[in-house]
């Protein structure tokens, strides 16, 4: 299997868990999930997720390299059963049992 990574804000964590990464809610207006292929250094008040890359079809992100390592794009939602959080920010309150 081939990982990447995933940063999204910890007030997601419920939804992203139950739906996946959803192409529709990116925010930059290119309507793709964005992903690196190195483990971001500091995400304080993030939540990191290791999604399961094989099979899908993904793009060298055009919008700017992150500081460290790629970013690539998926233009498509991401389903949940490829999807285990890495790094959950704990400042937030989850119920374990969503995992």
């Amino acid at each position: 299997m081939a990982f990447m990574y995933h940063v999204a804000i910890s007030e997601h964590r419920e939804s992203i868990a139950a739906n996946g990464l959803l192409a529709s809610l990116d925010r930059t207006g290119f309507g793709a999930v964005f992903l690196a292929d190195a483990l971001p250094k500091d995400c304080s008040g993030f939540d990191i997720w290791v999604v399961d890359v094989d099979g899908l079809a993904l793009e060298d992100d055009h919008t700017g390299e992150p500081e460290h390592g790629s970013w690539w794009m998926h233009f498509g939602d991401i389903q949940p059963e490829r999807l285990t959080i890495h790094a959950p920010d704990l400042s937030t309150k989850f119920s374990p049992s969503m995992f």
